[in-house]
């Protein structure tokens, strides 16, 4: 059986410092996590990523857009507590297994978005 487990640090993509980050609101807010994750014992590692972001944010982004919003690889937070968002993220990719790779990133993208999926997140 194979097991995934985080490889380095999570961080905010293109936001600098996860564990340091602090957003205007901190109950309204969307940011687009990164994590890598390989297998228990190898080198390397996929990319995957979520959206981070408290109802209050859905609820202005979809009156601003005015049309349903996809939440597929979404983390819905009460508000930002980098050490929550982290264990939740830590759980998952605990919490899985497969018979392959393969069959881990299967699993794994019911949560976060696979970096070779095409994935286009939210504008924030």
């Amino acid at each position: 059986m194979i097991k995934p487990e985080i490889k380095g640090e999570i961080y905010l993509q293109d936001m600098g410092d996860f564990k340091t980050f602090k957003p205007e609101d901190s109950e309204n807010f969307s940011v687009i996590v990164e994590v890598g994750i390989g297998e228990v014992g190898k080198d390397g590692f996929d990319n995957y990523t979520v959206n981070v972001c408290t109802p209050n944010w859905l609820k202005e982004d979809l009156t601003r857009n005015g049309k349903p919003i996809f939440v597929k690889g979404t983390l819905l937070v009460e508000r930002f507590d980098p050490i929550l968002i982290a264990r939740r993220i830590n759980e998952v990719v605990k919490s899985t297994s497969g018979k392959d790779w393969a069959d881990c990133n299967l699993k794994l993208v019911s949560y976060f978005n696979w970096e070779f999926e095409g994935y286009q997140p939210f504008e924030v």
